[in-house]
């Protein structure tokens, strides 16, 4: 997950509201950051088609990491 990821959950309703917004200082409450993590990990649990989906994409960029992995261990001009 990245900021750019929690800010546009933040912006779409998904994520909590902060409870303090100025330049360089955005906060929010711990409880509600929790509840939302855990919602979103029940909600993952209960996703099969989307587990199966998340499993499957890992799969295929970790042999394609370990394809160029290999490709760049070959001597030049093998």
């Amino acid at each position: 997950m990245s900021l750019t990821w929690w800010h546009a959950e933040v912006a779409a309703g998904r994520a909590p509201q902060p409870v303090i917004r100025k330049p360089r200082c955005t906060r929010w409450r711990l409880s509600e950051v929790r509840a939302f993590w855990a919602k979103l990990a029940e909600d993952g649990r209960n996703d099969k088609q989307g587990v199966e989906k998340l499993l499957a994409a890992t799969q295929k960029a970790s042999q394609a990491a370990r394809a160029k992995r290999a490709g760049l261990y070959l001597p030049a001009g093998a």
